[in-house]
């Protein structure tokens, strides 16, 4: 069978490319051993495309990369596998759709344009050589920081306009035409160009004509967005959350409302989610049919707390577009109570806390994610192998000295003429010495990463404290409430040496020769900050260094499983629950629930030696 070239890749049936694969009529660029894997996902394709939502009958599914990239796009964004697929994980979900899209990447000839695109000359390869060579020879921007930029001028290519006459409009569609991923790395590039405009150094005339703006608001292809806040009510909502940002609150004093401050200020992390349960209930109140445009808010009518279970039934049914988890609803429609008492005098003796018992507010008895069932596997492993244990807890010592090593040598490891501003084994030492601070502290004090991201080592009230050099006196740690996901004060947290490392050692070579070099290479613009620890390093990519590392060193971890390994290890050892509680910042019953498979799998594995030990005596 021949594909021919003049067909849509809607016309390629599955079944006739498979056949000509298998007959050795269409040329397969894999290995043996990659084809089969390849080919294993495009045999179960059939039986799994219908849990997408595909209608198409078996023999009518098609080579279209498009069309498999929207099926997929809910459940990669979630990070959820399909029902009835057999996916025993998220990953495997994942590496399956990977196979199916390089197979159809292949047969619908993306991939060959791709490659004959990229070898074109036009404004776009004429602006990434120029940012290759402005530089006295050397290049402006390291290779990590252009590829939102090369992804751009591809996007460019293939829509058949040239980059300098690209447009705000024309950008603004194909945001719209693509998935979450795919857009953001367009914004990126865009921002990208428009503050190359400002650098004397780059010709004009290799850029767009027009500045393309902030794009945050222009939204990608089957984005979901709550609907337009109320003005009323978004006005409400923010005094709200700044008063909690200040750390003020309202209190009854003599039969009259009056404004008190207090230390319990909140930090970034807390607001966000603060505001996402806000206006998850505003949503719910359009779904409702409550709010209308141009009319007023209707205060009155929200002021009666029996609203609540209407806003959770409408959820848990559906009618807000995507539902939330129950027990997520129970935390939201706390903050709501919280919030709307900030609005209605003695709103809350109005909800009774039997309220939070209803059934749409709390997952069933042994309901388990994806995610929870990983974890509690991780956690099992660990407090039943003291070989992972001993892995863990040598992490900082091992990433500490490959970094001492690689810093040592900066100069001698860095990038040849020519080819970025820091080389791979630079970028490495950076990203070794960072997580070795990390896993220092998060061992010895498990912090969640965005408390330790927030945690200052200059000024008058810096939150790591460091002892005077030749003291024996260990790091100690100050974080405040506001920098806690639940706004617990930890005050003088000792960081204790163990017989391989000294924290102390640690932090002192890490602020004085490291932390220059993270400000200079590993953050960008306005997240530049010298007091902060890690300069101002954001989240996702702290956790990708974290994940990675560990990988290496043999465990498959996240970065807030230093949390769940230290409570698993320190419950299985029968540490008093109070204790782990104060350790983690959480409440004991948290503890309890989370960790009660530790208990439970004790309990069976004795009841299994017992019935070993009466069929040996009974043979």
């Amino acid at each position: 069978m021949t594909l021919h070239t003049h067909i849509t890749t809607s016309e390629i049936l599955l079944a006739d490319a498979l056949a000509a694969a298998n007959a050795g009529v269409l040329e397969l660029p894999w290995k043996e051993n990659s084809w089969i894997k390849i080919r294993g996902s495009l045999t179960s394709l059939p039986r799994v495309y219908p849990q997408l939502g595909c209608d198409r009958p078996a023999g009518q599914i098609v080579c279209d990369p498009d069309e498999l990239a929207a099926l997929v796009a809910p459940f990669k964004k979630m990070k959820a596998v399909p029902a009835n697929c057999g996916f025993k994980s998220f990953q495997a979900f994942y590496d399956w759709q990977s196979n199916a899209k390089r197979f159809f990447d292949h047969v619908s000839g993306r991939k060959a344009r791709s490659a004959a695109l990229r070898s074109k000359v036009d404004s776009g390869a004429k602006l990434l050589e120029a940012l290759a060579y402005a530089d006295n020879g050397k290049p402006l921007f390291a290779g990590q920081e252009l590829i939102p930029l090369e992804r751009f001028i591809g996007h460019c290519r293939e829509g058949g306009v040239d980059l300098r006459n690209t447009t705000r409009a024309w950008v603004a569609d194909l945001i719209a035409k693509l998935p979450a991923s795919r857009a953001a790395i367009i914004r990126d590039a865009t921002a990208f160009i428009d503050g190359l405009a400002a650098d004397t150094r780059i010709s004009a005339d290799l850029l767009p004509h027009e500045i393309f703006g902030d794009l945050s608001g222009v939204g990608y292809a089957g984005q979901w967005r709550t609907p337009e806040l109320h003005p009323q009510f978004r006005e409400a909502r923010d005094v709200y959350i700044q008063a909690r940002r200040g750390g003020r609150k309202r209190a009854r004093l003599g039969g009259k409302d009056v404004e008190i401050t207090t230390h319990n200020r909140i930090g970034p992390s807390r607001a966000r989610s603060i505001r996402q349960a806000i206006d998850w209930f505003h949503h719910g109140l359009v779904a409702a049919g409550m709010v209308q445009p141009g009319s007023s808010f209707p205060w009155g009518e929200v002021s009666d707390p029996g609203l609540l279970k209407q806003i959770a039934e409408l959820d848990a049914g559906g009618a807000m577009n995507r539902q939330t988890q129950a027990d997520t609803r129970g935390k939201r429609l706390k903050v709501v109570v919280d919030f709307l008492d900030t609005v209605f005098q003695g709103y809350r003796s109005g909800v009774s806390m039997d309220f939070f018992e209803f059934d749409v507010l709390n997952n069933p008895e042994n309901f388990e994610t994806d995610k929870s069932e990983w974890k509690r596997n991780v956690t099992l492993d660990f407090v039943r192998n003291q070989y992972l244990q001993k892995t863990y807890y040598e992490m900082p010592s091992r990433f500490y000295k490959e970094a001492k090593d690689l810093i040592a040598r900066w100069k001698q490891i860095g990038p040849d003429p020519g080819v970025g501003r820091i080389s791979k084994a630079q970028g490495r030492a950076l990203d070794l010495a960072m997580i070795a601070v990390y896993l220092t502290i998060t061992t010895r004090f498990p912090l969640r990463l965005h408390s330790v991201l927030d945690l200052t080592t200059a000024g008058p009230k810096a939150n790591i404290i460091m002892p005077a050099k030749n003291s024996r006196s260990p790091v100690k740690i100050h974080v405040p409430g506001y920098i806690v996901k639940n706004e617990r004060l930890f005050d003088g947290v000792p960081l204790l040496p163990s017989r391989s490392l000294d924290p102390a050692e640690v932090l002192r070579w890490y602020l004085d020769k490291v932390q220059p070099l993270v400000l200079e290479h590993k953050v960008r613009g306005n997240n530049k900050a010298p007091r902060l620890l890690f300069s101002g390093a954001t989240r996702e990519p702290m956790a990708r260094k974290f994940q990675r590392l560990t990988a290496e060193a043999g465990l498959k971890l996240d970065a807030h499983m230093v949390r769940h390994l230290a409570g698993s290890v320190l419950y299985a050892r029968g540490i008093r629950v109070a204790v782990i509680a104060e350790l983690l910042g959480i409440n004991e019953s948290t503890v309890r629930r989370n960790y009660l498979h530790i208990d439970r799998t004790a309990l069976l594995q004795e009841a299994i030696d017992e019935v070993a030990k009466l069929y040996r005596g009974l043979q």
